[in-house]
């Protein structure tokens, strides 16, 4: 296999190779494997961006962000779709909140829900709508309550860069 073959996302994933026709939702599979190499990726590259810089509880964050990200996408090619979309956009969605909750406002982390409404659309199949609203909700619903208590819903709790305390 060359580089040119390794790199295309075409080879991302083997759901793509065992089907015979491709369906709307064997797409909708796919590109849900795509899209969890690419977030494996970006992992890697925070992960390793946090070890350089010296932030251990980022990089813990990170390394614990990529392990679950390979369990999803373990699930996924295996078959068990719904259940790795499900638990994919769960732990985003908590993530993204917490995140969000710790950090300071500047960094605008709460702006990642808008595409993790759009992803619930993208990733659960058209007869499974319901599960798509639902998720599209509850990340609005995760967004207006950070809003509402000004990004503070724990207190005073902020995980300052450059330190390994929390304040």
């Amino acid at each position: 296999m060359n580089f040119w073959s390794a790199i295309s996302p075409g080879n991302w994933t083997r759901l793509s190779k065992d089907a015979k026709e491709k369906t709307d939702d064997l797409r909708r599979d796919i590109l849900f494997s795509q899209i969890l190499v690419v977030g494996l990726i970006i992992s890697v590259i925070h992960f390793f961006n946090d070890l350089i810089n010296s932030n251990p509880a980022a990089f813990i964050i990170d390394a614990i962000f990529f392990i679950l990200l390979a369990v999803f996408y373990i699930l996924n090619e295996r078959g068990a779709h719904r259940l790795a979309n499900f638990l994919d956009l769960t732990m985003l969605n908590f993530l993204i909140f917490l995140l969000a909750a710790v950090l300071d406002e500047g960094i605008r982390m709460s702006y990642n829900f808008f595409p993790l409404a759009t992803l619930s659309f993208l990733v659960f199949y058209k007869r499974e709508m319901l599960l798509s609203i639902l998720f599209s909700v509850i990340s609005m619903v995760l967004l207006i309550i950070l809003e509402l208590s000004d990004y503070r819903p724990f207190g005073d709790i902020m995980i300052k860069e450059g330190t390994e305390r929390i304040t």
